[in-house]
């Protein structure tokens, strides 16, 4: 009879919560997370006009593979696609909590749902909330003893996202210590697959090494403190979650070596192995990066979203024991119960109600609805900002009508036809386009048409104040001999 109103309290929660984001989804005119979110859009949407796009690396095959129906239907698709992730990953987190024997499992999925940085990733576009439900659907599988399943699931692991290759250790060891070792060959499953598509169209079969797009980054995203993840617990598990999760540790490296019961102690140690292990490398993974500047790390907190299911787990456990040792009565522990998840609900529900565009996000609309009611509209778009192309409602990989930066950093205007437009940011233009805005101001061949600046000024990553500049390309022909010669 418990299990069964578990169940009808499971269904019911998830019924809701798929309701609540459904909404946000509609609503939420902006999204967290920025122009990344408009980059995997735009990939997932495109891909079946431009099949080469299921192989960018940079837009992770897996997701855009299993995204792109979704995309068909516009952005507030393939938010909807998220919401689908983030419901099972949830899903599979009680499910895991059940084989684990975890007490009050359904507090699993408030922990998950309701944790920050979670909850405000849900409604977006990006690849942390898949990441998180091919890990706990995997570890899920590998508890269900579904190993060679286990194995193939992860193996795709890091094509939702890369640093999933500092998780594949773990389930081979995991498998090595359960003496299931067949099954560890088809931890290679999803790099084999996708190094052979990628051969026959990139003619290389190491493709997703030599074209890894996480490099030189370093001097545009700076390094931070090695520290900055823990700190920013608050921010991503939350705090409730994060302090549960060392008494979880704790009691689980005990458990692991102190239970009487064989098979208790071995289901904890892979506890500890699989699911601890997998918390702590990947922070530590992504703590190390930030602090010597690796692997185009800028330090987004959003990357922890990847392993809160883990964290739910561990939190749970902590939980469970740290009631347990203390001997709490029933109804203290129900009091106790009811208001730590009051408290974990709260917070994303007070702070997330809505999510406007960003000041420079609401700028780029005013430049792209300007140029709209403009001539100019009708000309090849040359463009920084990916909002942009994506308030102009243009195919970015249309190269007719359509370009992302300009192809001559020296001569901005060289190799652009007449009557094209150029918008230039603040942001992305000296960065990541590697253009100063004074070779645009100096160039002969451009016209600068119209400047938007936020209403409150704000800084860009550098320091400079935020603006969007609008530039048409206008025939002269001294610049062109200028730049011929």
């Amino acid at each position: 009879m418990y299990r069964t109103l578990e169940r009808n309290m499971l269904v019911l929660l998830l019924l809701l919560l798929a309701g609540l984001f459904g909404y946000f989804a509609i609503t939420w005119e902006g999204f967290y997370g920025g122009a990344d979110n408009i980059a995997h859009y735009r990939i997932s949407r495109y891909s079946f006009n431009y099949p080469y796009l299921f192989l960018d690396h940079w837009g992770k095959p897996l997701f855009t593979f299993l995204s792109s129906p979704f995309a068909q239907f516009g952005f507030t698709g393939i938010r909807f696609f998220n919401i689908t992730a983030g419901l099972l990953a949830a899903l599979f987190t009680w499910l895991t909590a059940k084989k684990l024997e975890l007490k009050n499992s359904l507090m699993a999925v408030f922990f998950i749902l309701f944790s920050p940085i979670y909850f405000v990733l849900i409604p977006t576009g990006l690849t942390e909330i898949l990441f998180s439900f091919v890990l706990i659907f995997s570890i899920y599988l590998f508890f269900n003893r579904s190993y060679f399943w286990s194995a193939i699931i992860v193996s795709f692991l890091p094509f939702t996202r890369t640093e999933g290759v500092f998780i594949l250790p773990l389930f081979f060891l995991s498998f090595f210590y359960v003496r299931k070792f067949l099954p560890i060959l088809f931890l290679f499953t999803g790099s084999l697959i996708y190094s052979v598509a990628g051969f026959f169209h990139y003619g290389d079969f190491l493709w997703l090494i030599h074209q890894n797009p996480y490099t030189g980054a370093k001097d545009i995203y700076g390094s931070g403190d090695l520290l900055h993840f823990i700190r920013s617990s608050n921010q991503t598990t939350g705090l409730p979650i994060a302090l549960l999760m060392i008494p979880g540790m704790v009691f689980l490296g005990i458990e692991s070596m102190g239970q009487k019961i064989p098979n208790d102690r071995k289901r904890n140690q892979l506890f500890l192995l699989l699911i601890g292990g997998a918390f702590i490398i990947y922070l530590a993974a992504h703590s190390y990066a930030w602090w010597r500047g690796l692997g185009g790390s800028l330090g987004l907190v959003r990357v922890i979203a990847g392993v809160i299911p883990l964290a739910a787990l561990l939190g749970l456990k902590g939980y469970n024991s740290f009631t347990t040792v203390l001997r709490f009565p029933l109804i203290l522990k129900s009091i106790v119960s009811l208001g730590l998840l009051a408290l974990i609900v709260f917070y994303p529900l007070k702070k997330y109600r809505d999510y406007p565009l960003g000041d420079d996000e609401k700028t780029v609309k005013e430049a792209a609805t300007w140029l709209k009611g403009t001539d100019y509209y009708y000309g090849k778009i040359y463009y920084y900002h990916l909002f942009f192309i994506h308030f102009l409602e243009r195919d970015p990989f249309d190269r007719e009508i359509a370009f992302e930066k300009l192809p001559d950093v020296e001569y901005p205007s060289r190799e652009i036809p007449v009557g094209s437009v150029v918008q230039w940011d603040s942001q992305f233009g000296p960065n990541e386009g590697r253009m100063p805005l004074d070779r645009l101001m100096n160039d002969p061949g451009l016209e600068l048409l119209n400047v938007f600046e936020p209403k409150a000024p704000f800084k860009t990553l550098k320091g400079d104040d935020f603006k969007v500049y609008l530039f048409h390309r206008i025939e002269n022909q001294e610049h062109k001999v200028a730049v011929d010669d």
